[in-house]
């Protein structure tokens, strides 16, 4: 037997609503640029998103009030993401996850939460030709012309 589900799309072609197979509907409401704005779940918990001039998103709160900002480059880059989570004993707690980019504009560390930093190297096409995590691990892509990546080391 099988499970339905039910999207309903406006117009424009945004997701308006979606209903599970047992009738749980969640619904998704957008601004007049096509940016959506919030989305309720068949509880009633909403979720809400703000954007900027270029149509970035700069804020998403979620259901239980917890807040997510975003700042990004002038090229729209992401540069932060700063998570404000409520932890059980009632404080704030503030996640930061940063990234920095290239003068190519492709993304040279992102650093988490915790102080980890990933290194991402490229070679003078663009190809990403390695990533290097937090522990110094080190992956690498090796390119043939005609395939693209084809060959990965750890």
């Amino acid at each position: 037997m099988g499970r339905t589900i039910t999207n309903v799309y406006s117009r424009s072609g945004n997701l308006r609503s979606t209903t599970d197979a047992l009738g749980h509907t969640t619904s998704y409401d957008y601004d007049l640029r096509g940016q959506l704005r919030s989305v309720k779940d068949a509880n009633g918990k909403v979720t809400g998103f703000d954007y900027d001039d270029n149509g970035n998103v700069t804020s998403v709160t979620d259901a239980l009030g917890n807040v997510t900002t975003y700042t990004y480059n002038t090229n729209g880059d992401k540069l932060t993401e700063t998570r404000q989570m409520t932890v059980a004993n009632g404080q704030v707690r503030e996640l930061l996850t940063t990234w920095t980019y290239d003068e190519n504009g492709q993304m040279k560390t992102m650093t988490d939460a915790e102080n980890h930093t990933t290194t991402y190297e490229y070679d003078k096409l663009g190809h990403q030709t390695a990533v290097i995590d937090a522990l110094q691990h080190k992956t690498e892509y090796k390119y043939d012309r005609s395939v693209g990546c084809n060959d990965l080391r750890r």
